[in-house]
């Protein structure tokens, strides 16, 4: 039997299909189900880059210290 050899473009063009492909059906998902919106998931790294502050779904605001590995409530909303 012949071996196969897929070219390092195909390999990526595939992979962008399938990335879009389920990026497409977790939207959908999302949007048809009630899920938590997502969309309006924002981050920002600190100057030092020793943490990431995020807006979570939720609402709220979230230190992620990258050296201890913990999250930390930053400022909690009542949404």
């Amino acid at each position: 039997m012949g071996e196969v050899i897929v070219s390092f473009k195909s390999r990526f063009i595939i992979l962008c299909i399938l990335v879009i492909v389920l990026s497409i059906i977790v939207f959908t998902y999302n949007m048809f189900t009630g899920g938590i919106e997502h969309r309006n998931v924002s981050f920002d790294i600190s100057p030092k880059g020793d943490q990431i502050v995020y807006a979570a779904a939720d609402g709220n605001l979230y230190f992620f210290n990258l050296k201890t590995k913990k999250v930390v409530p930053f400022l909690t909303s009542n949404i």
